[in-house]
């Protein structure tokens, strides 16, 4: 089994999150820019979509897109378990359209370390601006840029979840991990080790392909199609230099060109 199948594992094993302080920050941080309430969003490589079903549960309109099945078939489940009008696409987070267009889009997580080129994170912009009302506002997650500093990481690469009878351990990356210096991609390994009611653990071993992303390759790839309106280090809303930074967060709007 890869990584990204064991939906259910992988959503514990990031149970950590304090969702609900993320989403308010992210309303807080898109309202000013649409001059007005956020009434959509649309969360790209969504996983089990935790911040999408948040959304729906404060009224807002919300679309969870997300290239695996296992996890869109995880978030429909788990909104239809609360109640909730959820709406969960399948489909790459580059290359999709759908019938509508939102005031935000968020991804979280470093999700776009799984976009591996420039050609295709330029795509991947072009493609979320079209999604976008006139205005709209793109909120996007990345890793600190001193995570790429073996030494200077700011960000734990082991951990333990553990509820309601189950646990999974996980650790992102090994100390040898190829990067290629060509592409700049890194083969980053993974191990989730997830131990439910007392039987045996099922351990997933898996490779996962991974970019750094930038502040400089970010404005390139977006030039165009979005402009940047504010880089944070946290969602408590630091700089990038701040000395609890842990995080690269930019808030984008969309180009007045595109519509």
């Amino acid at each position: 089994m890869a990584l990204y199948d064991a939906a259910q594992a992988y959503a514990l094993a990031f149970s950590y999150r304090d969702i609900a302080a993320e989403v308010d920050a992210v309303l807080g941080w898109a309202a000013p820019v649409l001059g007005r309430p956020v009434r959509s969003v649309l969360e790209l490589a969504a996983g089990p979509a935790d911040h999408a079903r948040d959304l729906v549960g404060r009224g807002l309109r919300a679309t969870a897109l997300d290239i695996n099945p296992a996890m869109t078939e995880l978030a429909l489940a788990a909104g239809a378990a609360n109640g909730q009008r959820l709406r969960a696409v399948t489909a790459d987070m580059c290359a999709f359209t759908l019938d509508e267009q939102f005031d935000v889009a968020i991804m979280m997580i470093d999700s776009i370390a799984h976009i591996l080129d420039d050609a295709t994170l330029r795509s991947h912009f072009m493609c979320v601006a079209a999604h976008l009302t006139g205005g709209g506002c793109y909120v996007v997650e990345l890793s600190h840029p001193a995570d790429s500093i073996a030494d200077q990481s700011l960000t734990t690469s082991a951990w333990t979840q553990a509820g309601d009878g189950e646990s999974v351990s996980i650790r992102w990356g090994e100390p040898d991990d190829p990067t290629d210096a060509a592409s700049g991609v890194t083969s980053v390994t993974v191990t989730m080790e997830h131990v439910r009611d007392g039987r045996d653990p099922v351990v997933i071993n898996d490779v996962v392909a991974q970019h750094a992303w930038l502040q400089d390759d970010l404005m390139a790839a977006m030039d165009g199609y979005f402009a940047p309106i504010a880089w944070y280090g946290s969602f408590d809303g630091v700089g990038l230099d701040n000395a609890s930074a842990w995080r690269m967060i930019a808030v984008l709007q969309k180009s007045a060109r595109n519509g």
